[in-house]
């Protein structure tokens, strides 16, 4: 399987991108979720002096341009879409110029979500847990970072110091076409101080502006206890 971690950074002595109007033959169109990576690159390539963003038509790679001078000059971007669609063997398109956004999304299909990533590093959350013969609406953490990955930790007097870990499933994005948001899937386990364990499914939400709304993990522990947990509101 193709690695969709794997992007291409082009530094450019040369220009800002000239003649934009003229490329707006290259912009993208219709629905598309940008992959989680595709939006943490996006966050990188506006803290530079940007200049094209470009992404494969299913969202899951980018490709940018910037430029470390800002009278610099670059080549067309015609090169860029040439250089995206020979690395990652897909169509490429514009998805942003600058720091603008200019994909074309169908307003009839509320499937095309374009995100823009939040500047924050680590996220942090707090939780309800439900441990079936343990305890009930014990409050828990929850932290990850833009690589979707996070970790799980709590204390109860029966359990001692639970830590684990959650995997959020990049390839899983699935619209949420009533809340123009894209819902995501993974994997979760803890082990517990006092020697207990569990593990079970995560489902994970993120909002237009690339922001979790909800996240819930359901499973069971060694002894076929129930334990679950949900997000609780800001």
């Amino acid at each position: 399987m193709k690695n969709l971690t794997f992007f291409t950074l082009i530094v450019l002595v040369g220009g800002i991108l000239a003649g934009c109007q003229g490329n707006s033959a290259y912009y993208g169109k219709g629905p598309m979720v940008l992959s989680p990576n595709s939006q943490m690159h996006f966050e990188k390539y506006l803290t530079s002096n940007p200049s094209t963003f470009l992404v494969t038509t299913d969202g899951r790679n980018s490709y940018y341009r910037y430029c470390p001078d800002t009278a610099c000059r670059t080549e067309p971007v015609t090169v860029g879409l040439y250089n995206c669609e020979k690395h990652y063997g897909k169509e490429c398109r514009i998805y942003a110029v600058k720091d603008k956004v200019v994909w074309q999304f169908d307003a009839s299909n509320q499937q095309g979500v374009a995100y823009k990533p939040n500047n924050q590093q680590n996220i942090t959350h707090q939780f309800l847990a439900d441990w079936g013969g343990l305890f009930s609406d014990k409050l828990m953490s929850a932290s990850f970072s833009h690589s979707m990955n996070g970790k799980l930790s709590f204390y109860n007097s029966e359990t001692g110091i639970c830590n684990g870990t959650f995997r959020i499933d990049q390839d899983s994005a699935k619209p949420v076409t009533d809340q123009n948001a894209v819902e995501y899937k993974g994997d979760w386990a803890l082990s517990c101080g006092e020697g207990q364990s569990a593990q079970g499914d995560v489902r994970m939400v993120l909002n237009e502006k690339g922001k979790v709304t909800d996240l819930a993990g359901n499973g069971e522990d060694e002894n076929g206890q129930p334990l679950v947990f949900k997000k609780t509101n800001p």
